[in-house]
């Protein structure tokens, strides 16, 4: 039995199926999926996800789900956003320059021997976020420094130590 084709080499499918299919793809994408990641959820290939996304309809349907996706999002964040900014702003106005430093920033700075003081923090702008530098007197070592970032992504390794006369560096 020969299958019938819609003139494009496709085979058709039942109706419901690629209703279904379509709105699982188009809900993907307006999550901020990619094709690929669309056509896995649907069950089809990148190449009809493309083939789909070319149709009016099928952008619209992206488009209303974004748009009712961004409406929850920001009635959430209407509800919400009064109780994190006092959050932030007890944290900012927190004692400890950590907490401060992590408000600020979301990088967390690991808790030092109790005999350390900082002498100075700054906050610089960096690839993926603020960095911070910090100088720390560190009682038997002297003054260290201190230098944190976020990441472009994150590996745990083992640390890495150079020793140059009197000089030491971890890394």
């Amino acid at each position: 039995m020969e299958h019938p084709h819609d003139g494009h080499g496709h085979e058709p499918e039942p109706s419901d199926a690629v209703d279904e299919a379509k709105v699982v793809a188009a809900a993907v994408i307006a999550a901020g999926g990619s094709y690929t990641l669309a056509g896995d959820a649907a069950g089809k290939s990148k190449r009809t996800i493309v083939r789909w996304a070319a149709d009016p309809a099928f952008a619209r349907l992206v488009s209303d789900l974004r748009a009712e996706r961004l409406s929850e999002v920001t009635g959430r964040l209407g509800e919400t956003m009064p109780r994190a900014l006092d959050t932030l702003i007890e944290c900012l106005d927190a004692e400890s320059p950590f907490a401060r430093i992590r408000a600020a920033t979301a990088i967390s700075i690991p808790t030092l021997p109790e005999d350390w003081k900082v002498a100075d923090a700054q906050i610089f702008p960096a690839t993926y976020g603020p960095s911070v530098e910090m100088a720390i007197r560190s009682g038997g070592l002297g003054t260290v420094s201190l230098f944190a970032a976020r990441p472009g992504r994150f590996d745990v390794v083992p640390a890495t130590l150079v020793h140059d006369g009197d000089l030491n560096a971890a890394y």
